[in-house]
């Protein structure tokens, strides 16, 4: 059950402003959520505008939010009970039998983010007609983030000897412990009663976990120019993310990494451009997007995976724009999305066995489409 609430406070505005103090607004909103299975929790937002002068306004918010896990993050109905062999510094031989229980997790609870900015905006239209600047930063901290807690092979293989893991490890197994473990899932290499027969020293936990960490900083930016005359009106337009770092803890006590600028991890530098022209039936935009090159660390040595820049075009007309009928507000639209068929970087990808990352490239090409368009 969701309940929301807000409540604006403006000091000073249009009816009581004065210099240095064109306006001044705060705000303050929360939001209470009850779940049948997490519990009920509540979080606040706080905002904060203020304007020295007309054409400029800083801001600010700081926040918490949380999101609960899905009906499929909670199915464990087809969760597997797997038997393996690992390393183990306590084993005498070196090596201990384990039953891994792999798949999705009942008992999962909420995910929690924390969050705050700053930023401008600039609306220079008496000095500069048609321009206008804004500039956000941004840091935000997720934590309790649903993740399996071990991907690949050498996490897997440190699994009972890694300190930061210790909490996936339950040793001193009872015949009831192993009991309630067969019975949760399916058993890999058997039946149930194999399962319990399986000589485990200990149970391995890799299901789905409230395991990971996240904390991202970053600029964005977004700039637009509109100027109109006679023949029609030009748009141009730059959007941008620069991200200062995104940083994973992987588990309670594990080390916090830096994984920006690494395979299927985020890019610093990310832009977007567009160009438009606009007149009362035609309308075309051509638009480019960036994004900066990266270091491939799963390699070794590690290699340069090179920039990736894609070209995107529209051409739009309207065919009825002085009509009052059926066929006004309606459009003929031509897109075409990589123009040129730029291929993505290559990337040596182990961790979904293609050739590409699929977190930050397109591996379709040139796609070109034909749509009508009407408006109510």
């Amino acid at each position: 059950m969701p309940a929301f609430g807000e409540i604006t406070v403006p000091l000073f505005g249009k009816d009581n402003g004065r210099k240095g103090l064109r306006r001044l607004e705060f705000s303050l909103a929360a939001r209470y959520e009850s779940y049948s299975g997490f519990g009920s929790a509540t979080t606040p937002k706080l905002a904060m505008a203020w304007s020295p002068i007309d054409p400029v306004m800083f801001r600010g918010t700081w926040g918490r939010s949380i999101r609960a896990p899905t009906l499929a993050d909670l199915d464990a109905s087809h969760n597997l009970i797997i038997p393996y062999v690992l390393p183990d510094k306590l084993s005498p031989t070196g090596f201990s039998s384990v039953l891994m229980e792999s798949g999705k997790n009942p008992n999962l609870t909420v995910e929690h983010a924390r969050s705050w900015t700053v930023g401008f905006d600039i609306d220079p239209r008496e000095w500069v007609p048609g321009l206008t600047l804004s500039a956000t930063y941004f840091d935000i901290h997720f934590r309790d983030r649903i993740q399996d807690p071990i991907v690949g092979g050498n996490a897997l293989a440190n699994a009972l000897n890694d300190p930061s893991l210790a909490g996936l490890v339950t040793r001193n197994l009872n015949p009831a412990l192993v009991s309630s473990l067969c019975s949760s899932g399916q058993y890999y290499a058997g039946t149930t009663a194999d399962c319990m027969q399986y000589p485990a020293a200990a149970i391995l936990d890799i299901r789905s976990q409230n395991w990971q960490s996240v904390r991202t900083r970053g600029i964005d930016l977004s700039t637009i120019y509109e100027q109109s005359w006679s023949p029609g009106t030009l748009k141009l337009r730059l959007d941008g993310t620069y991200l200062l770092d995104f940083t994973q803890q992987e588990g309670p006590g594990a080390p916090v990494e830096q994984v920006l600028n690494t395979p299927n991890n985020p890019i610093n530098i990310k832009l977007r451009g567009t160009a438009s022209w606009r007149q009362r039936r035609w309308a075309a935009t051509v638009g480019v997007n960036f994004q900066n090159n990266y270091t491939d660390t799963a390699s070794y040595p590690s290699r340069n995976v090179r920039s990736y820049t894609t070209f995107d075009t529209q051409l739009r007309y309207d065919l009825a724009p002085f009509s009052a009928g059926m066929l006004q507000n309606t459009f003929v639209e031509l897109n075409a999305i990589n123009v040129f068929n730029v291929s993505p970087p290559f990337l040596n990808n182990q961790i979904a066995a293609i050739g590409y990352d699929q977190e930050n490239a397109d591996p379709d090409g040139r796609l070109l489409s034909l749509q009508v368009r009407k408006t109510w």
